[in-house]
């Protein structure tokens, strides 16, 4: 378990080595991807959302974008829920932490 932002803190499943997708659910969720496991909010480099998280961070069109944010390894951690809880959770977690990749409801 891991604790993402501030305020609301919201807790997510991880952290996971970001090649180990095995370990990731096919279910609705939102994730998020950093570099330091030691301190995920301040290394956040994308936030997102997907009806199969597995199946998103498999065949993610950001990956370059997150090698170019220039952390050796890279991680996960993910908040399973409910389809219409997706778009609350993923704009909070964007605005605390403020990814280098994806734009996308930005205040």
């Amino acid at each position: 378990m891991i604790v993402l932002g501030a305020y609301p803190i919201h807790h997510a499943e991880g952290p996971y080595r970001i090649e180990d997708t095995f370990k990731l659910r096919h279910a609705a969720g939102i994730y998020t991807v950093f570099g330091n496991p030691e301190d995920p909010n301040g290394s956040c480099v994308d936030v997102g959302q997907s009806k199969n998280v597995r199946k998103r961070i498999e065949n993610h069109d950001r990956t370059q974008c997150w090698e170019e944010a220039g952390y050796n390894k890279l991680w996960i951690a993910v908040i399973y829920t409910s389809l219409s809880g997706l778009d609350m959770i993923e704009q909070d977690l964007i605005r605390q932490l403020n990814p280098v990749c994806g734009q996308h409801f930005r205040p």
